[in-house]
């Protein structure tokens, strides 16, 4: 009851995270609780990937911090110029890129090579090693998925629908493009392609390290 003078005790609202461990307070270990178990509650100092101390998690977090709001406002910034790209410059930047994938073949089976041989020293599996691997074929396909890209109508600027007030005033719905996107990705370096595609928009890709060396970047 919330009137009488013996009013009822409600919980305090859960913490943000709270039943994933996020955001708990420490307490202390319940009746019957051993300290052994108890400390497999707490954090750690080296807790975390990697085992950094948290002075040294807080610095590797303001520096990612910091490299991520340069990326995003480079990206942010060419995303407005793409906007206003003409289709026919659009169209040839896509198959300038799919050139430039196939004039780097070579160059991209050696990358891939050594992600592979590196993939196999840390074990990955083989459906990962799979998803890595390029050979003359997958890049000819990268190549070609840019250029049937291409051939499509451009999306931007389509009226999808328009109508008019009662008072005269004319609405239109217009497509326009999404801006920046960002994209992480595992052991697939085609897709670092399949992302540069999207000519209207500014991708910002991110492949898992295994791939890091065969990434392909569009020009």
């Amino acid at each position: 009851m919330l009137g009488g003078s013996a009013q009822r005790c409600l919980p305090p609202l859960p913490l943000a995270g709270e039943g994933r461990g996020e955001g708990m307070a420490a307490r202390p270990p319940a009746a019957g609780r051993s300290m052994a178990d108890a400390a497999l509650t707490l954090p750690s100092p080296a807790s975390g990937r990697g085992g950094a101390f948290p002075e040294e998690k807080s610095s590797a977090s303001g520096k990612l911090a910091a490299e991520m709001h340069a990326i995003g406002a480079a990206a942010r910034a060419a995303a407005r110029t793409l906007a206003t790209v003409p289709s026919a410059s659009k169209t040839k930047a896509l198959h300038e890129a799919a050139a430039a994938i196939r004039a780097a073949r070579d160059e991209l089976i050696e990358a891939n090579r050594r992600d592979v041989a590196s993939a196999h020293e840390k074990r990955l599996s083989p459906a990962l090693v799979d998803r890595l691997m390029l050979d003359a074929g997958r890049i000819a396909a990268i190549a070609r998925g840019l250029e049937e890209v291409a051939a499509l109508p451009d999306p931007v600027g389509r009226t999808l629908a328009e109508w008019q007030r009662p008072n005269g005033l004319a609405i239109a719905r217009v497509s326009v493009p999404l801006g920046v996107i960002g994209i992480i990705y595992e052991s697939r370096p085609n897709v670092t392609a399949d992302a540069g595609g999207s000519a209207s928009n500014r991708a910002t890709p991110r492949s898992c390290a295994a791939a890091r060396r065969a990434s392909i970047r569009p020009p």
